[in-house]
């Protein structure tokens, strides 16, 4: 009777070993040891935008001579200008060959930056000033429009091209011209320098 309980015992224990390998039973390992990973700083913060024609302040020095000779300040998209602007409109016997002298203040607006030489600071731009006539040739007070492109070439160096447009309705004719033109087209060219910050 107990070699029957002996065999039967046995017996059942293989039969639970193979059940046990046919279902596949996971025995369980150890999970897997994860590196330490060192602890970082804070992180850096990035390096600030150099400022565009549309962005941030620039003290410009218009050296010749558009808009005006003299200084104009723009913060971001606007700025504003103040100097002596030349320009040769006066008729004489063959032509255009007298230039006249105005006082110039006038407010720009800059748009549509492009990159160029290394920078974002060259752009378009619109101007409308006030004129005054310094020179006395009778073109008294009138008002001047512009529009051009401003390319600045190495360390804020730049230079303007465009179209100025002066209108002064209160003109009073040269008297070998009984009839005379109130309103001018001349090219807008311009050199100067501009520190931005």
């Amino acid at each position: 009777m107990s070699n029957r309980l002996r065999r039967s015992t046995r017996l059942a224990l293989s039969l639970t070993l193979l059940a046990s390998s046919a279902l596949g039973q996971v025995v369980p390992t150890a999970a897997p040891a994860v590196a330490p990973t060192a602890p970082t700083g804070p992180t850096a913060a990035p390096a600030p935008e150099p400022p565009s024609a549309v962005t941030g302040n620039e003290l410009i020095v218009n050296a010749f001579r558009n808009p005006s000779i003299g200084l104009e300040f723009r913060h971001r998209f606007v700025s504003f200008h103040a100097g002596a602007y030349t320009t040769v409109i006066n008729e004489g016997d063959t032509g255009f060959g007298a230039g006249s002298w105005f006082f110039r203040a006038g407010v720009s607006v800059w748009f549509l930056p492009v990159p160029l030489l290394g920078t974002r600071r060259s752009s378009f731009y619109a101007d409308v000033s006030f004129v005054h006539e310094l020179s006395g040739d009778g073109w008294g007070s009138g008002v001047a429009a512009e529009a051009g492109f401003r390319l600045v070439i190495w360390q804020g160096i730049f230079l303007r091209l465009g179209a100025t447009v002066l209108a002064a309705p209160g003109r009073r004719c040269p008297a070998a011209l009984p009839e005379c033109d109130r309103v001018r087209v001349t090219p807008a060219t311009a050199l100067g320098w501009g520190f931005a910050w």
